[in-house]
């Protein structure tokens, strides 16, 4: 008797967070809401996949990074945690990149998702010496006319 083993496809994934508020008001807080519900979404989603290393950073004041296999349990601390989360100006989203590298497998697919576009001038010029492939990295901008494509909010 022969038996297939259908061997599951999985990739690992670091998420990081980017909930940057431009200026308050009703527009840009939308924008963060969505980043969050975007990456909460994505975290279930990989949590149901299971196999799965995932990493998560959140760009602060004080970068935060969490590491570990897409459990439920650990996945519902993340949500946890994203539920507790304040948006704000200052945010250095190259501290939590860094972090994510850090924590990530080697070789994981790297997603940013942002209240702004990757080419901002406020991320500065620092995100272009991240030792990163340029392949391996999808950035998400919540502002962006095309999100609706990616992502709707009921």
């Amino acid at each position: 008797i022969v038996r297939q083993y259908e061997r599951r496809k999985s990739r690992d994934v670091a998420i990081i967070l980017d909930p940057w508020l431009q200026t308050p008001g009703e527009h840009a807080e939308g924008l963060v809401e969505l980043a969050i519900s975007m990456t909460a979404t994505a975290i279930n989603d990989i949590a149901t996949r299971g196999h799965t290393r995932l990493t998560v950073a959140i760009a602060g004041q004080r970068a935060q990074c969490f590491s570990g296999s897409a459990s439920t349990a650990f996945c519902e601390e993340l949500l946890g945690r994203l539920a507790e989360l304040a948006a704000d100006r200052g945010y250095a989203v190259e501290d939590a990149l860094v972090k994510a590298l850090e924590e990530a497998p080697r070789g994981a697919r790297m997603v940013v998702i942002s209240t702004r576009s990757s080419s901002d001038p406020s991320l500065g010029e620092s995100s272009a010496n991240l030792p990163m492939d340029p392949e391996n990295l999808v950035w998400i901008d919540t502002g962006s006319d095309a999100i609706e494509a990616l992502f709707l909010l009921d």
